[in-house]
């Protein structure tokens, strides 16, 4: 029979295999990884540091030519991250505490959450229901916005704030750097429409560009926003989750 720890390291696998970074996979899995005892985390925290190590550990494949291959950039130097759950300040690159062994990205307590729910979607990465929660996690980081139907009641502006503009967006990108990101003051519309089970988002004509999956859209094109996308506004990239409580 499966263990406990066999069976989340099963899942992160699944989830890394799928695309999802390190941090949205933890991010899945943490009300599993909150009802482990310290000595399981510790053995879940050595078997996930163990699977990431050996897929660093692969040999690239150069290109013709020997072109030498650029490496991974490396976490900021200096930089420090807090468990929430014992206080130990941890190195930026490490995904668990080193005193505690608890994810360094997740918050002490959470509600019950859960990835797709297969009978309630036919698998349909497109379906975002009533209870479902928009998450847009910022590439790099562990910036997360959250929004739910109930706030999307109307058409969401995404942008940036400005003092020239007496209009204000829904969703203000300004903390993330916005203007340098190129991002613009009403950039992407962002529509959730209850009736088909959908979220729609438009470009609003914007000055660098909105991408969904790197695919340009044109201006005011509505596209179908998807579990597991990648939404880019300008130089801001975006892992797109739809999570089910």
């Amino acid at each position: 029979m499966m263990s406990d720890i066999e069976a989340l390291t099963g899942q992160y696998i699944k989830l890394r295999g799928e695309q999802h970074t390190a941090a949205a996979a933890l991010e899945f899995m943490k009300p599993a990884i909150e009802k482990l005892s310290s000595a399981d985390r510790s053995k879940l925290v050595k078997s996930i540091r163990n699977w990431e190590a050996a897929q660093n550990s692969k040999p690239t494949i150069r290109p013709l030519g020997n072109v030498p291959v650029a490496p991974k950039s490396a976490a900021r130097a200096g930089a420090q991250a807090v468990c929430s759950h014992c206080g130990n300040t941890n190195p930026a690159s490490e995904m668990f505490c080193l005193k505690c062994g608890w994810p360094v990205q997740l918050s002490k307590k959470s509600d019950k959450t859960v990835l797709l729910d297969p009978e309630k979607t036919g698998t349909d990465p497109s379906f975002f229901g009533s209870n479902y929660t928009l998450l847009l996690l910022l590439k790099d980081t562990l910036q997360v916005i959250r929004k739910q139907p109930a706030e999307m009641d109307h058409e969401l502006i995404i942008g940036r704030a400005s003092e020239e503009s007496i209009i204000a967006p829904d969703i203000d990108l300004t903390p993330y750097n916005a203007a340098g990101m190129g991002i613009s003051r009403a950039h992407l519309a962002l529509r959730y429409e209850a009736s088909r089970d959908i979220l729609t988002v438009a470009d609003l004509d914007s000055a660098n560009g909105s991408y969904v999956n790197e695919v340009r859209m044109h201006p005011n094109e509505i596209r179908v926003l998807r579990h597991g996308d990648v939404l880019r506004l300008g130089k801001l990239t975006f892992e797109v989750i739809f999570q089910h409580s």
